[in-house]
């Protein structure tokens, strides 16, 4: 059995900023969203005051993430055709205290993720330091795998800011949607 198992992979010659060279078996219907702006009124909205003193934390930490799609690919299994993207992601954060600011550890991942319920049987070892840990994605969808790292960036932001938050008088501030997951001192 190959490295890539019973899937056939090639890399997809397009630029990954231009999507797919192959186009997605099915459809993908967008969902019109109408926006209504009249449901909050101008000068309606005011600050909430903070509890407590007032006081900052000891420690202030900002927390954040990047992905990037390194090359898509195009798998066939048994005639049926899939989507892939090599990518990776990286998570780390900046420490505010005493009037400096400081860079914590980065966290760096890569995966290869597949959609159509596809994976791979083993991680993919380029280098030493270069393995793509295989994901899958029961959608099949051309953008199906860009959301799964997506999806995996956020869950390792949310570790890193669930551990670090965890520290006595420490104040973690992430971007991103709020999943209002179980609440965390701090966070």
């Amino acid at each position: 059995m190959s490295v890539f198992g019973a899937l056939a992979l090639r890399l997809d010659p397009w630029d990954v900023d231009y999507g797919s060279e192959v186009p997605a078996s099915g459809t993908s219907e967008e969902a019109d969203t109408d926006v209504d702006v009249t449901v909050e009124q101008a000068g309606a909205w005011t600050p909430v005051p903070p509890l407590g003193d007032g006081a900052l934390p000891r420690r202030l930490l900002f927390i954040d993430g990047v992905r990037r799609i390194e090359a898509r690919v195009i798998a066939r299994t048994d005639g049926a055709l899939c989507h892939g993207a090599f990518a990776s992601y990286a998570v780390g954060h900046v420490e505010v205290g005493g009037g400096v600011a400081q860079w914590g550890a980065a966290h760096v991942e890569r995966i290869l993720a597949l959609d159509s319920g596809q994976t791979l049987p083993a991680p993919i070892q380029l280098a030493p330091a270069l393995c793509y840990r295989p994901v899958s994605v029961a959608r099949s969808d051309v953008a199906a795998p860009g959301q799964r790292v997506q999806d995996e960036m956020r869950l390792l932001e949310e570790r890193i800011a669930r551990e670090l938050a965890d520290a006595p008088d420490t104040l973690v501030v992430a971007d991103g949607p709020l999943t209002f997951g179980d609440p965390l001192r701090g966070l």
